[in-house]
């Protein structure tokens, strides 16, 4: 069967020619990081009889997208022949003829796959694709949702070549590009994760038939409704007695307890009244960029480091820090302050502008070193707003 996508290509052709019976390939490249397909098919132009009336058509790209396509010709069949045998052997490694469909290849190569069209995978009966959802994304309840009509068609043929293939370890597990993102499909195990976020959801392959054949079985095993049986007066009697029995042996009991051995009764304290369970207070913990600032104004209890409000305030630039951290920094550059200030002075006196590299055995250095011991530490200025 001609490539339909050769329609996209040129329909006019599309309609002429026929395919050269056993030039129909069908390559794949599939690894833990890229899942791609070649096809490759001889065409015959039958509304002429010139020599040159042959074609070679292809399509490759990543699977799911419709990929890239080009026809080369008109040739003699010969010619063709010889062009369809060098792209076969660029792309598997191995000359055209020394291959049969499911042969090994060297990793990184494309190989053969089976023939998909068969009669026993193409039954009249249309087959299509579901998800299940049980985190409610986007609003939906927990459930099986259908695929889109492209994506259940691209899932359905990579596995009618999952099937046609043997059912091979090659062919289990395809990765399949769907607009933004693309999913890692597992005909084995029946799951799709989504290569970018990790969301792995389980999928299902129904026919029309299926469906409804399950929807049938589904309501003949429902079970009609029963009515809830009366209890019996002679079972009701029997409980209400056993709850009377229980009640007199706990008095019984009590009364024991409360006896001395000289027949006095002992002194019973009060009943204290039901003890009250406090409810703890529900700690809000704060994450993110702005966590300390959230903490800060009160709309949380602590941050994910566990800081609390009083152990937040505001520094010279109006940002929420932590006062630990913000005393130490300060405590850091006590250290320097007085370095930078004799800099400073040293560059005045000795009039240097713009950039000079505090080097030893620099008159800059040796000036700095003289002017440190008397200098005052330099103050940072206060932020302007």
């Amino acid at each position: 069967m001609v490539e339909h996508s050769l329609a996209v290509l040129d329909k006019d052709l599309a309609d002429r020619v026929a395919l050269v019976t056993d030039l129909d390939v069908r390559l794949a490249l599939i690894t833990k990081v890229m899942d791609e397909y070649h096809i490759l098919q001889g065409l015959q132009d039958e509304s002429t009889e010139d020599d040159e009336r042959f074609y070679c058509y292809q399509r490759w790209g990543k699977t799911g997208s419709p990929g890239s396509k080009k026809i080369d010709g008109p040739f003699s069949e010969e010619k063709m022949r010889a062009f369809f045998a060098g792209v076969f052997e660029e792309r598997t490694g191995s000359p055209w003829g020394s291959l049969k469909p499911g042969d090994r290849v060297p990793q990184g190569r494309f190989w053969w796959q089976q023939a998909a069209a068969t009669e026993e995978n193409t039954k009249d009966e249309k087959a299509f694709w579901q998800y299940y959802v049980h985190d409610g994304v986007d609003g939906k309840s927990r459930g099986w949702y259908p695929y889109e009509d492209d994506a259940s068609a691209e899932v359905e043929d990579i596995f009618t070549q999952h099937m046609s293939n043997n059912q091979e370890g090659r062919t289990s597990i395809r990765t399949v590009s769907s607009g933004h993102f693309s999913y890692r499909i597992d005909l084995d195990a029946m799951t799709q994760e989504n290569t970018k976020t990790g969301k792995v959801r389980a999928i299902r392959r129904f026919t029309e038939a299926a469906a409804k054949k399950a929807t049938k079985r589904t309501k003949s095993m429902r079970p009609p409704a029963k009515k809830r049986a009366p209890a019996a007066k002679a079972d009701k009697a029997l409980v209400d007695r056993k709850k009377v029995l229980k009640k007199i042996l706990k008095t019984l009991t009590s009364d024991a307890k409360t006896t001395t051995v000289a027949g006095k009764r002992k002194p019973t304290k009060p009943k204290a009244g039901p003890k009250v369970a406090m409810k703890k207070k529900a700690v809000k913990v704060a994450k993110g960029k702005d966590a300390k600032a959230q903490v800060f104004h009160g709309k949380f209890t602590r941050t994910s480091t566990g800081l609390k409000k009083s152990d937040l305030k505001r520094n010279k630039y109006g940002k929420v820090v932590s006062k630990k951290a913000s005393e130490a920094g300060r405590k850091s550059f006590g250290r320097v302050a007085c370095w930078i200030a004799a800099c400073q002075k040293a560059r005045a006196e000795l009039g240097i502008i713009g950039f000079v590299a505090v080097r030893k055995d620099t008159e800059l250095y040796r000036k700095a070193k003289e002017l440190y011991p008397h200098v005052k530490p330099y103050v940072l200025q206060k932020a302007k707003r």
